[in-house]
């Protein structure tokens, strides 16, 4: 249990500048995140794409949850590499399923958010977060 919770919480990227500009990552692709993506979800008439043909409300669901929601809890570094699965995997499937046939301008949108939201799933936040702050009360 100690290990998961170390896995889950540890996130030290070795110097105060390479923590900082992790938290400036964290800030700016999350707040772009929810602005460009979060908010359109949240539309009450906006259908999101359902390539899984999961019934349309939970799909609709997911997404909000995914694009609008966690990334709050994000914004803070709290619980960083668990709530991060689900934007990972709404921008994956946007990459490889809906947009697989677009030219490459088109898909360069979710690919770039794909690649960013997985170098913070393998990263962490770094110690500038709630994660961090746990860890050591924890941990420690």
């Amino acid at each position: 249990m100690n290990d998961l919770l170390i896995f889950v919480l540890y996130s030290d990227l070795g110097s105060n500048f390479n923590n900082w500009v992790m938290f400036g990552f964290r800030i700016l692709l999350l707040i772009e995140l929810i602005r460009v993506h979060g908010f359109k979800k949240l539309e009450g008439d906006h259908d999101t794409p359902n390539p899984l043909g999961l019934p349309q409300k939970l799909n609709n669901f997911i997404s909000a949850l995914a694009m609008a929601y966690l990334p709050f809890f994000l914004l803070a570094g709290l619980f960083t590499r668990i709530l991060v699965i689900p934007a990972l995997m709404v921008t994956a499937i946007g990459y490889f399923v809906i947009h697989r046939k677009d030219d490459l301008a088109t898909r360069d949108i979710p690919y770039m958010y794909s690649i960013s939201l997985l170098l913070l799933l393998l990263l962490g936040p770094g110690t500038i977060s709630m994660d961090h702050w746990m860890f050591n009360q924890l941990i420690k």
